[in-house]
């Protein structure tokens, strides 16, 4: 297992947080979306910014993502602290590693978990897309941006 940088964890922590704010039982790759978005200061949303994003249409965009997929009689008494990832998520996660290895970076961080789920079909990667950022668009601005540092 990669070292885990302390923002990475925080926004694990904030993600669940979000889960529990929108009564789900999984913590879902939209929860930990708008944690980093909510955290603002981290590579990832810095990325993005860099790369022509607007992250509150982003967020704005995932939050309704989120309330279109809860049907209504999916509302939930969550008193329980350990709400799980949902199987997208925990993969995620083990793809966040491996790019984390791609990149010969010592510790898995936010730019990590985009890039990862940039390889996965999922909600976010498609509203991504419609906003033109690939995989291979967000690698080239990290590697810009490491060069430009």
């Amino acid at each position: 297992m990669k070292k885990i940088a302390p923002k990475v964890k925080r926004i694990l922590n904030m993600s669940l947080k979000q889960a529990k704010l929108y009564d789900d039982l999984e913590v879902k790759i939209e929860h930990i979306m708008i944690a980093l978005i909510n955290d603002y200061n981290n590579r990832a949303i810095k990325t993005l910014e860099d790369m022509g994003i607007d992250v509150d249409v982003l967020h704005k965009k995932i939050e309704r993502s989120l309330i279109k997929n809860k049907k209504e009689d999916e509302m939930y008494d969550i008193s329980d602290d350990t709400i799980p990832l949902n199987f997208t998520s925990q993969n995620i996660i083990k793809g966040a590693e491996k790019e984390c290895d791609i990149l010969k970076e010592d510790y898995l961080d936010t730019h990590h978990i985009i890039l990862s789920l940039l390889k996965t079909k999922n909600s976010i990667n498609g509203i991504l897309k419609i906003m033109k950022v690939t995989y291979k668009s967000y690698d080239s601005q990290i590697k810009k941006s490491v060069i430009e540092d």
